[in-house]
């Protein structure tokens, strides 16, 4: 049977650390003008990470307590502090999976496009740091983000 959490029981898994793969192109992106991460996940995929990191595989009746683990290491690997990104939403389209979070650092009100990447994770390899390839999505507005 596979081990899980009961529900008031936050995890205490350090954060993995996360390989980011980027392609040549948006090496030069400032990361810091990002206002959102869009992390997807095909089916099963977020369920391998979890049971990857921590021996407990994704609960879907606890969602917000993974949430806040892949926003951690994701915020983590972007922007070197676990908290600079806050979940914003999430979601499933067809077999995929989407959680938005906001880059908490990022206060001045939005005008126009705004800067947002796009994060698939690839499948765990035992013994390796996770990776994940992101890029950025273009020309996306706060209304874009909010209809995901």
């Amino acid at each position: 049977m596979e081990p899980t959490l009961p529900t008031n029981t936050p995890l205490t898994t350090p954060v993995p650390e996360v390989d980011l793969i980027v392609e040549d192109q948006f090496y030069d992106l400032v990361l810091a003008d990002t206002r959102y991460i869009i992390v997807q996940f095909p089916d099963g995929r977020l369920h391998s990470i979890m049971e990857f990191c921590t021996s407990i595989g994704f609960n879907p009746n606890q969602p917000v307590l993974f949430r806040d683990f892949i926003g951690r290491a994701i915020s983590k690997a972007f922007f070197g502090d676990e908290l600079q990104l806050q979940w914003f939403k999430a979601g499933q389209i067809r077999n995929m999976d989407y959680i938005t979070f906001r880059n908490v650092q990022r206060t001045e009100p939005l005008v126009g496009t705004i800067q947002v990447i796009v994060v698939d994770f690839l499948e765990p390899v035992p013994g390796q740091n996770l990776k994940a390839v992101w890029k950025p999505v273009p020309g996306i507005t706060l209304q874009s983000v909010r209809e995901l």
